[in-house]
């Protein structure tokens, strides 16, 4: 399972992923209360995002939920229920046949697959 250590590297890693692209990427990070908290040193209250990121890449935009599994065989869709604030933009957006997809990253082989929504919900 994934803990917030492996959460924010994989995140970062995300990121440095994106960067690489040049002109080609661009993302946008929307901050989480975890975020908030850091900065605080205390427990902020923040409306829920619809994701972790705003990602485009050679014209293609989407909405992007990172995730990081410890696990080498599967990924526990229980961690998405969790922030119903994604839960909920990824049902709508894929209702409508929009871009959602969850990046995830086996920290045992430094993989990624990118699943979209609609299969993973």
């Amino acid at each position: 399972m994934a803990d917030v250590k492996h959460g924010y590297k994989a995140e970062n890693d995300f990121e440095d992923r994106i960067t690489s692209l040049g002109k080609r990427g661009w993302f946008h990070r929307f901050r989480d209360q975890s975020d908030l908290y850091g900065r605080n040193q205390r427990l902020v209250m923040t409306d829920p995002q619809p994701a972790d990121y705003l990602v485009c890449v050679d014209g293609h935009l989407a909405l992007i939920e990172i995730k990081a599994t410890k696990d080498d065989k599967g990924f526990p869709t229980s961690l998405l229920k969790k922030r119903k604030g994604q839960v909920v933009a990824a049902t709508r957006v894929t209702a409508q046949s929009g871009p959602y997809f969850v990046a995830i990253k086996r920290e045992l082989t430094s993989q990624w697959f990118l699943v979209p929504g609609k299969i993973i919900l």
